[in-house]
This record gives structure tokens, sequence and C-alpha cells, in this order.
């Protein structure tokens, strides 16, 4: 097997949470790509993953529980019952990890979606009677040189003005959050160039990031209009961005950025061994590339170069 090329392939495999640790040091990115190995669930990514398939569950999504079980469908299950049960088939670890009471708990997660749903009934989230189109879709950008891009559309609603919607669902336990933390993020804006394959002949879409904050238990969203304007400015910077890989696979050098060794009060998990050789740290026959059948549209943007 050719290592040198898998590297390329893992290095040019690109994700919003990719481009993210890329920013604040390519060096983390490098080696979390290469490191990555099977990357182990943990509290904090179960949470977001378990409340989300309760809210597209609510919604209409049928990926976690098969349609004949559902009341709308000929079922014996609410709408709401079929989403609690998503929240509990979506969540991967132990029940008993953490006290029903904890703000990361199955508890918590079946709390949020309920509060989701309570919220969309009194209409102080005006998503409940929106046409379900999409959840959980999955797509790739081929882009020039070998890069990808890829990412997952949380869910897709069409609004009652026949505009299309997309809902990026976030869940934190800060207490504070506003238009700065979502207005410029290049995840709703990357959903520009696959819309149109899922709603033929948008141009332009609502995006709202829908925000749970477990420490206030309540939900809030922030929206935002999304047309060809972002969708140059996202294809732009991200071509930009690939030259820059390219800069460092030359060198050849991913550099390190001091100020990543530590967030929030924790270590970065390769700080004190990132500056040794990366053949003296990954093991090139565990490297595995990414299935390619988890994704619904394939977008060939490969011509840009």
């Amino acid at each position: 097997m050719d290592f040198a090329l898998l590297q390329q392939q893992k290095i040019r495999d690109l994700s919003n949470s990719s481009r993210g640790t890329f920013a604040s040091c390519p060096r983390k990115s490098q080696l979390a790509k290469l490191m990555d190995g099977s990357r182990e669930d943990t509290i904090h990514t179960v949470f977001g993953t378990a409340v989300a398939a309760g809210i597209q569950t609510w919604h209409g999504d049928t990926t976690w529980i098969p349609a004949e079980q559902q009341e709308n469908n000929g079922g014996n299950l609410s709408r709401e019952e079929a989403a609690i049960l998503a929240v509990y088939l979506a969540w991967k670890i132990s029940f008993w990890s953490k006290s029903f009471k904890d703000k990361k708990s199955i508890g918590h997660a079946i709390f949020m979606v309920e509060k989701y749903i309570a919220d969309c009934e009194r209409g102080e989230l005006p998503f409940g009677d929106w046409e379900f189109i999409g959840a959980e879709v999955g797509f790739k950008l081929l882009l020039p040189g070998g890069f990808k891009y890829r990412g997952f559309i949380d869910l897709v609603l069409r609004s009652p003005d026949g505009m299309p919607a997309v809902l990026e669902f976030k869940t934190t336990g800060r207490n504070n959050s506003s238009n700065a933390d979502w207005k410029n993020s290049e995840q709703g804006t990357s959903y520009s160039l696959v819309l149109p394959a899922i709603v033929p002949g948008a141009t332009k879409y609502l995006m709202y990031y829908v925000v749970g904050m477990s420490g206030r238990q309540e939900w809030v969203f922030y929206d935002f209009i999304k047309g060809d304007r972002e969708k140059l400015a996202f294809v732009q910077d991200l071509l930009a961005e690939t030259k820059v890989i390219e800069f460092y696979e030359k060198l050849p050098r991913f550099p390190m950025r001091g100020t990543s060794c530590s967030s929030y009060g924790r270590e970065c998990p390769f700080f004190g061994v990132c500056d040794l050789p990366t053949e003296k740290l990954v093991d090139f026959s565990q490297i595995q590339l990414e299935a390619e059948d988890k994704y619904q549209h394939v977008i060939d943007l490969q011509h840009l170069g």
C-alpha cells in the first residue's frame, strides 16, 4: 500500500470541524486526521446526536423509527413517543454514564427534545407545521487536486411561504449565545452547494441555527438568508485553504500553534508529542478512509481548478 498517497487522501478530506481545527492549529489538524483510528463516542457527541435524532423523528424522519411504527403512518406511536424512542436508540453509550439529573444525561436529552416540541406547539419556535423534506442528508464536494469536503445537513424543511429552510441543531452548556456565533459560520454556507440537488430550483434558503442551551434549559434560534453571494465566498475560501494545505505538504511541515495547546482548561491530545516526526507517531497501517456510501449527494466541483 502507498502510505504517502493514503496520508495525502486523509489530509485532503475536509469537513467543517476539520477546517476549524486547521485554522486553530495546522499540526493538530494533520495529526487528528492521521491518528483518529476508531474515534470513540463521548457524552458530548452522543448527547447532541440523540437530541437531533429525537427532533428529526418528530418532524417526520424515519431513520430511527420505521414508518410503519409511527402513528401518522398507521402504527401505534405518536409523533412525540417516536421522538423519545429515537433518543434512546441514538444513545450509543451506557445510560448510567451520567446521573439523570446531569446536563448531558439521557434524561436531559429527552427533556430538551420535549422542550423543543412544546416550544413548536406553542409557537415559540416557528417550525411546528413546516413541511418535512429530509434529515441527516449526507453530501460530498469533489474539489480540484483530489480534495473533498463532506458534511451532513441536520434537517431540511419547507417554510409556509415555500422557501426551503435548513436547520442546524447545536447543544451547549453555555448560558449565552448571539448572532456573532453563527452569522458567518461556513457550515451553513456550505449547504448552498448541495441544496439545489435536494430542492430543485432552490437559489436561496433560510438558514437556522437552533441552539439548545442545557444550562438555561431553553431553545433559541438565529436565522439568516443564504444565497449565491455566500456560496461564492465559501467556494473561494475553501479553494484558498486547499492551496495552503498543498504548500504545507510540500514543506513538508504543518505549523504548530502554541495558543491551541490548551483550550478551556483541557490540553490538546497531541500536546508533548506533536513536535516528534510524523512517521514516529502514526501507524500508517491503521489509517482508514471514510466510507463512500454515506453520502446521498456528490457534487463535482473539480472543474473550478
